[in-house]
């Protein structure tokens, strides 16, 4: 019974340590095996460096809650989004690393609220709402980018450039 309660322990303990968020990405642990491939904050500067945010804000854990991604299922995260009242300026560009086994909720987290904003179409104008539906959520390993164009004549050539960015900074 001791035994049983000192491993678990041992993995509770573990399993906290892990959590712990950072902006900077860990190059290995103390066994040398790499833990984080990428930096959260260079993908989002090469991401937001092709979109327009205005009246930018960073993205702190209280938005990820408002996104409905638990904290608990991120390692680390990045980006800024449009604090404007305006609803035509719905922008964002958000990367987060997810802990192991959770990216899958991180993503499915992202689309559902993407899904409800542009359920909300009322609150938002139609070119507001063709954007948002048209965001990038891209994912690769235990990273999800979630990514919508600013206002723009030419939506085809700023998605474009928006999905090259992402692509770029992941073959890195």
């Amino acid at each position: 019974m001791k035994k049983l309660f000192a491993i678990g322990l041992a993995v509770c303990i573990s399993l906290f340590a892990m959590t712990a968020c950072s902006s900077k990405d860990k190059e290995t642990s103390s066994d040398s095996s790499p833990v984080s491939v990428y930096d959260v904050n260079e993908i989002a500067q090469a991401v937001e460096g092709v979109v327009v945010i205005d009246d930018s804000m960073d993205i702190g854990e209280d938005y990820l809650t408002w996104l409905g991604i638990p904290t608990d299922n991120v390692t680390a995260f990045a980006g800024k989004y449009c604090r404007s009242g305006d609803a035509d300026s719905f922008n964002i560009v958000l990367v987060v690393e997810a802990a192991d086994g959770t990216v899958d909720d991180v993503k499915s987290a992202i689309e559902a609220k993407k899904d409800a904003i542009s359920a909300e179409s009322d609150l938002y104008s139609k070119e507001t709402v063709e954007r948002l539906d048209s965001s990038i959520v891209y994912s690769k390993g235990n990273y999800v980018v979630w990514a919508t164009s600013g206002v723009t004549d030419d939506m085809s050539a700023a998605y474009s450039n928006i999905q090259k960015a992402i692509e770029n900074r992941f073959s890195k």
